[in-house]
């Protein structure tokens, strides 16, 4: 019922931009694609599934344990094409704990380590977001909610970051256990979360390693809004990086929410609304998300392959 209603939004949302384009604009917007730019979009979006790769091994290695670059990188890219259709991309971590533990690393070291990525991630993209929100007013950048809505967030999940890694939360959780071993309630599924949990606390002496895999991570929204630009550019757009530095950490922060298919339409609607204000046509702005949907494809499609691969030595050894 939910993969439905996701559906139905999605479809639902490309319907009513469909009925206000021109199809006509959009072929001509495509007749003269600049693919240099498009080639090099291409190249930054695997540099950035490179750094993602490069940013993991760098925490997970933080806790003694080895793993090699060969291995994480066909795991990130794995986990992003199992994300594409997986649930809000949980499925895709999912997918990506299975394979490390089929490479016989510890789950509850990997488990933790891919929390700690997404946490840390999500909160390099609010503080852009943050800064943006801030700023946008000097740069015509106009949002549909309140500046207040980033702050808010950004507040919120500074707190969750500190409160998780308080000793105080730790037994909590231990307190849960506890209860839930007692009254016989999941004995197994609690004691390997407590098990992840403690791993995950681990982090809160590793300071330096948080605050590397931090700035990392805002160097990954940077490339992020790179491959923007470079899409801008092949359709010759002309928005300005700035300007694009502001808007595409909002539009990556509501695609975050699990409302639709992979973002497929709040994506769209999003380029639409901004780009619209900011003086281009429907027409743009929407070949402009098609374009990021080619490039998309550039990373499902290795990802895919070396899914059927692993999928098929599961399969013999079964």
């Amino acid at each position: 019922m939910k993969m439905f209603i996701k559906i139905l939004i999605s479809l639902l949302l490309l319907s009513y931009l469909l009925v206000k384009i021109n199809i006509g604009d959009i072929k001509k917007s495509f007749e003269f694609l600049n693919g240099s730019y498009l080639f090099l979009g291409m190249m930054v979006c695997h540099a950035d599934r490179m750094l993602m790769a490069f940013k993991w091994k760098y925490l997970f290695q933080s806790s003694g344990l080895s793993v090699t670059a060969s291995l994480s990188i066909i795991n990130t890219y794995i986990g992003n094409f199992a994300g594409q259709f997986l649930p809000a991309g949980v499925g895709g971590d999912l997918i990506r704990i299975f394979l490390f533990k089929k490479a016989g690393l510890p789950i509850r070291e990997v488990a933790s380590s891919i929390v700690v990525e997404r946490i840390l991630g999500l909160f390099a993209l609010v503080c852009i977001g943050l800064i943006a929100s801030i700023t946008t007013r000097h740069f015509g950048v106009i949002y549909p909610f309140s500046h207040r809505i980033v702050v808010y967030l950004f507040l919120l999940l500074s707190l969750v970051i500190i409160i998780s890694y308080l000793p105080f939360s730790l037994k909590v959780f231990g307190y849960i256990k506890q209860k839930a071993d007692y009254y016989k309630l999941m004995e197994s599924f609690s004691g390997k979360i407590y098990d992840v949990i403690v791993a995950y606390q681990k982090y809160s002496n590793r300071k330096n390693v948080l605050v590397m895999f931090f700035l990392l991570s805002l160097v990954e929204v940077s490339f992020v809004v790179i491959i923007f630009f470079l899409c801008c550019e092949s359709l010759n757009l002309e928005v300005g990086i700035l300007r694009l530095f502001m808007i595409v950490p909002i539009v990556l922060l509501i695609q975050r929410i699990p409302i639709s298919v992979n973002g497929i339409g709040v994506q769209e609607g999003l380029l639409c609304y901004f780009f619209i204000n900011m003086g281009q046509s429907i027409e743009n702005s929407f070949s402009l998300s098609l374009v990021l949907r080619i490039l998309e494809i550039t990373i499902i499609i290795p990802g895919a392959g070396l899914y059927i691969f692993e999928r098929n030595k599961i399969a013999e050894k079964i």
